[in-house]
């Protein structure tokens, strides 16, 4: 669908191989390319409105004609997407049946609600009704709009408030859009659950990895990710040195942590965790960090290779009593190895 040529407007996509930045069913930008497509716009200052699109009721498709009626749809709906945005940006696959939009023309409130609109009312969702496999489609869909720099300044706050306006979206009923206003929508809590398998994740957090390479972008690509796949509050990585790498809704740090006092704790596990520090107090000096700086829930790992200690990962909930899973502790274990094991190989 998307030509090298026709990429080579943007200079984000010189030099990379058209087959590894496309989804391999529709042709768009696939999922590793649009984030880091999104961070590089955002390094670069370059203005932008950016959407999630979410299929409404995609699983009765499946669920009802086939999954190859649903790759299908998939395929017209991306086309279809492509079409109305013309010139005015890119289209990307998330995964499944959410896609996202980067939309340059104009990213005023007043020129996304417009764009967005005519993707509404006159293109896509109310009048492109499809026949294939035998079947009549009448497509629609649930969008979320954020703009940089108008609404967020960071790679992490952009996808969080797109999101937010996503869900508003669904909360109203799906088959509608919703451009991001901060008085309106700031204080919205996005519950919705992951859709995403554990396999699937782990894979994306070995693209973003290797996508780089600069260590420090490295890991705030893989943490922004996780902490948005999983809606925690902030997820960090420190070195030795106390530098600090953190994607938060909020700056919940305060109190340097004791490395000493954490050993103590990773004698005895792998993982340190807590899961409800407001109900559960222990006078230890974790728990006083916690309470301090109104955290509460905490999963921390030693970021270590060969018996070499290289800092600490932590995931963290502020307000939330989240009770931790294997599958947290398995991505904080994908991650802390691939940390550690480029400090170990490079020295650094």
């Amino acid at each position: 669908m998307y030509t090298k040529e026709y990429l080579s407007k943007y200079p984000f996509f010189d030099g990379l191989d058209i087959e590894s930045i496309h989804d391999s069913l529709t042709k768009v930008i696939n999922r590793k390319y649009a984030l880091l497509f999104m961070q590089y716009l955002i390094d670069n200052n370059t203005p932008f409105a950016f959407q999630f699109v979410d299929i409404d009721n995609f699983k009765e498709i499946n669920d009802n004609y086939g999954h190859q009626v649903g790759d299908e749809y998939l395929c017209k709906f991306a086309e279809s997407l492509k079409k109305v945005l013309g010139d005015d940006g890119l289209i990307g696959r998330y995964g499944g049946d959410e896609f996202v939009i980067f939309y340059f023309k104009d990213n005023s409130y007043d020129g996304v609600y417009s764009f967005l609109r005519t993707v509404n009312s006159e293109t896509i969702l109310r009048k492109n009704q499809s026949e294939f496999g035998g079947i009549d489609f009448f497509f629609t869909a649930t969008i979320g709009s954020a703009s940089f720099p108008n609404d967020a300044e960071t790679f992490d706050e952009l996808l969080s408030k797109a999101d937010k306006a996503l869900y508003r979206g669904k909360y109203k009923g799906r088959n509608c859009f919703i451009v991001y206003v901060e008085e309106k929508h700031k204080d919205i809590k996005v519950e919705h659950k992951k859709n995403i398998t554990l396999p699937e994740i782990i894979t994306v957090i070995n693209d973003l990895f290797e996508a780089d390479t600069k260590i420090n972008t490295r890991i705030k690509m893989m943490l922004s990710y996780i902490r948005q796949i999983n809606h925690f509050t902030a997820a960090g990585f420190i070195d030795l040195d106390h530098n600090l790498i953190l994607n938060s809704e909020n700056k919940i740090i305060k109190t340097p942590l004791d490395f000493d006092e954490l050993e103590t704790y990773f004698k005895k596990s792998k993982f340190v965790s807590i899961s409800n520090i407001i109900s559960d107090p222990k006078d230890t000096p974790l728990y006083n960090v916690c309470i301090k700086n109104k955290i509460s829930a905490l999963i921390m790992t030693k970021v270590e290779a060969f018996g070499k200690c290289y800092g600490y990962l932590a995931f963290l909930e502020s307000g939330v009593q989240r009770i931790w899973q294997l599958e947290d502790e398995v991505l904080m274990l994908t991650i802390s190895k691939l940390i550690a094991h480029y400090h170990f190989h490079y020295g650094k």
